[in-house]
C-alpha cells in the first residue's frame, strides 16, 4: 500500500498496469480516472450497461427507453415504470430459457454462456438485471449493482470488455469508499499493482468529450 505524504490529502486511486494502458487508450475511462468523484457515477452506470448489452445482444423498446432514461438522468416515476417493465421482461426470458432447456433434452443444471440458446437467454436475464439496477434511484447502489450484474454476462477478455469492467469497478469502489480494494486481485493475477496515483476530485469537473 502506498500512503500519501500529506495526511490531509484525500486517498489516492491506484490503477494497475493494464488499467493504466486502458485509460491511456479510452477517453471515457481516462475522464473517469482523472477526476473520480460522485458526479462520475452516472457515466459508470452507463458504461456497465453498455458492456452488458453488447455482450448479450439484448435489445427492444424497453431497452431503448431505459437507455434514454440513463442519458437524461431520469430516476423518478418514469424510471420506476421502466424498472417494472424490465422485471416482467426478466420473467419472460426466464420462462423462455426454461422452455428451451426442456426442448433441448439436456439433463443437470443449465449453465449461462454464449454457446447455447439456453445459456444466451440466461445471460440476457443478467443484462435485464443490469438495466433494472442501473435505474435505481440511489446512484451508489445503481453503480455497484449494475457492475455486479454486468459481470455475470460473461464479458469477453479478448475484446477488452473484462478489463474495462475491472477498471470501472476499481474506480466505482474508490468513489464510494475512498480507497482501492483490488490490489489483492491484481496481485493474484501476477499484474503490476504499483499503479499511478490520481487524487479524488475536490468537486465536479468537466469530463472529457467521449
Amino acid at each position: 500500500m502506498v500512503i500519501s505524504s500529506d495526511s490531509t490529502s484525500p486517498p489516492a486511486l491506484f490503477l494497475d498496469k493494464q488499467m493504466r494502458e486502458l485509460a491511456a487508450a479510452d477517453p471515457r475511462i481516462a475522464a473517469l480516472a482523472a477526476a473520480p468523484g460522485p458526479d462520475k457515477l452516472p457515466e459508470i452506470v452507463r458504461m456497465a450497461v453498455d458492456l452488458a448489452l453488447y455482450t448479450t445482444g439484448l435489445d427492444g423498446d424497453i431497452v431503448e427507453e431505459a437507455l434514454d432514461l440513463l442519458a437524461t438522468g431520469e430516476r423518478g416515476a418514469r424510471a420506476a415504470a421502466a424498472r417494472e417493465r424490465l422485471r416482467r421482461l426478466h420473467a419472460t426470458l426466464r420462462q423462455e430459457a426454461q422452455a428451451a432447456y426442456e426442448c433441448s433434452g439436456a439433463t443437470g443444471f443449465a449453465v449461462p454462456g454464449h454457446d447455447t440458446e439456453v445459456g444466451r437467454l440466461m445471460l440476457r436475464q443478467e443484462a435485464v438485471k443490469t438495466l433494472r439496477h442501473a435505474l435505481d434511484p440511489d446512484l451508489e447502489k445503481a453503480a455497484s449493482n449494475a457492475l455486479s450484474r454486468a459481470a455475470a454476462t460473461r464479458l469477453s477478455h479478448e475484446n477488452g470488455d473484462y478489463l474495462c469492467h475491472r477498471t470501472l469497478t476499481a474506480i466505482q469502489y474508490y468513489i464510494v469508499h475512498g480507497e482501492w480494494q483490488n490490489a489483492s486481485l491484481a496481485n493474484s493475477r501476477g499484474q503490476d499493482a504499483s499503479g499511478i496515483q490520481m487524487r479524488r476530485a475536490e468537486g465536479p469537473r468537466r469530463a472529457h468529450e467521449r
